[in-house]
C-alpha cells in the first residue's frame, strides 16, 4: 500500500504525536547579537531585587535602545521574580512596537505543564502581539514533541508569526538550540544527545 508524502517526504511526519500546525513554527537560526536580559534583576551590593519602577526605568534605558538583534527575557530558571517579571514585560514590551521593532523579542518559558508555565502561555496569549519566538526550556525532557504540538497549536491561533525554539539540555546540562532544519516541515523529532 502506497502512502501519499506529497507534503513533505518524510514519512514520520504523518504520525499524529508530532503534527505541528505551521510548517514555520520552528524558529530559523538567529544572526547577529543575542542579548540574555533579565527582566527584574538582583542587586548582589544591596542584597534586594529591583522594584517594579527600577526595573521599567532600566528597560527603557537599555532595552528599548539596545543594538542586539534579539533581546531574550528569561522567565524560567534565571527568574526568581516570575510575577514581578511578567507584569514589567506587560507594562514595557508595547514600547517595542513603536520604538526599536528591529529587535526581536524572545521570551524563555518554564517547563511544559507546570504552574508557572500557565502563568507564563497566559502571558505570551496576552501579549503576543509584542513576541517573536517562544524559547521552550528543557524541550522534551518530560513530555516529547507534544511540548511543541501543544505550545504550536496555541500560538497559531493568536499570532502565527511567532515562532519556538527548543532548547535541549542534556544529562552533563549542556543546551541545544534546535534550529528548523532539524525538525521536519510538519513536525519536531527529538532524539537523545
Amino acid at each position: 500500500m502506497s502512502q501519499d508524502h506529497s507534503y513533505n517526504s518524510d514519512p514520520y511526519a504523518n504520525a499524529d504525536y508530532c503534527r505541528v500546525v505551521s510548517p514555520h513554527v520552528l524558529g530559523d537560526y538567529w544572526p547577529g547579537i543575542q542579548l540574555y536580559y533579565p527582566p527584574v534583576k538582583y542587586s548582589p551590593a544591596q542584597g534586594i531585587y529591583e522594584d517594579l519602577e527600577a526595573a521599567s526605568k532600566r528597560m527603557k534605558k537599555h532595552a528599548l535602545n539596545t543594538h542586539a538583534h534579539t533581546l531574550i527575557f528569561d522567565l524560567e530558571d534565571g527568574c526568581r521574580q516570575k510575577e514581578m517579571s511578567r507584569e514589567l514585560l506587560r507594562q514595557e514590551l508595547p514600547a517595542f512596537l513603536n520604538g526599536n521593532k528591529k529587535v526581536s523579542i524572545a521570551v524563555r518559558v518554564n517547563p511544559f505543564r507546570t504552574e508557572e508555565y500557565e502563568r507564563d502561555i497566559a502571558f505570551i496569549r496576552d501579549m503576543s502581539d509584542c513576541i517573536d519566538v517562544v524559547m521552550l526550556a528543557k524541550a522534551g525532557e518530560a513530555y516529547g514533541a507534544a511540548e511543541v504540538r501543544d505550545l504550536s497549536n496555541l500560538l497559531a491561533g493568536w499570532n502565527d508569526k511567532i515562532t519556538i525554539q527548543p532548547i535541549i539540555a542534556n544529562k552533563a546540562r549542556k543546551v541545544v538550540v534546535v534550529p528548523s532544519h532539524q525538525g521536519s516541515s510538519r513536525g519536531l523529532h527529538l532524539f537523545p544527545i
